[in-house]
């Protein structure tokens, strides 16, 4: 199988309880540790992997195993994406992302994101420090960025949002829909942390379960996927 945006969410541990986040509040949980061979094991092809959470600082395991995926040479990875909330600057993830970088074979969608929102408070030493090894490493893949947006009526109506009165937006049609190819590739799809997978992301951990087109721990990926296709 042939994926083109794979969205893996490789834990729902954070360092911060944003009042916007459509995740919802935070679970002492990381990703299942037989959903990353499997992806790897059912896939020969992704052209970009996003590493997301919660905070995917929190779980560098993941990291490893990853990397340890890549070196196998199954699938091949054409670029790596990670987003941080900058609240702590975490250098081994550098190091780890940086040795996922040397593996891509293409690496023009790299980014790992410092991001900002106005809701992201007590970050700015995080971000400067993440900077500061940006600019001893060369690290042209390390960026700040301000994310999202601080207009509200951009707000999925899940999670926090939902919770706290400001999200505006209805669930994505996409999270209802069926995936759908872009070439030969599977355009965008999900996977949380319990295996679930999805054609859309932006849900809460409450949502994941009700918009799954299935759970990879279960039955085959490849076949999910297939069975789900527009």
């Amino acid at each position: 199988m042939r994926l083109c945006e794979t969205i893996l969410g490789i834990t729902r541990r954070c360092n911060m309880v944003c009042r916007h986040c459509v995740k919802g509040e935070a679970q002492p949980v990381n990703i299942d540790s037989r959903i990353i061979p499997k992806l790897f094991d059912e896939c020969e092809w992704i052209r970009r992997l996003c590493i997301t959470g919660g905070e995917p600082t929190l779980n560098l395991a993941s990291f490893c195993q990853i990397i340890e995926q890549m070196k196998m040479g199954k699938c091949k990875i054409g670029s790596v994406f990670l987003i941080t909330n900058g609240k702590r600057f975490v250098r081994e993830a550098c190091e780890l992302f940086q040795e996922m970088v040397s593996l891509c074979v293409d690496n023009r969608m790299t980014e790992f994101v410092v991001g900002a929102t106005n809701y992201h408070k007590g970050t700015e030493e995080g971000s400067r420090q993440y900077m500061e090894w940006k600019r001893q490493n060369d690290a042209s893949w390390l960026m700040w960025k301000k994310v999202g947006t601080d207009d509200n009526r951009w707000l999925v109506n899940d999670g926090l949002a939902k919770k706290n009165g400001i999200g505006t937006l209805s669930i994505d049609n996409r999270a209802r829909a069926g995936f759908e190819l872009w070439q030969d590739e599977v355009r965008l799809l999900f996977i949380s942390s319990f295996g679930d997978v999805l054609s859309w992301c932006d849900l809460s951990y409450d949502s994941m379960p009700i918009y799954s087109k299935g759970n990879m721990l279960r039955r085959s990926f490849a076949d999910i996927v297939k069975e789900n296709m527009r």
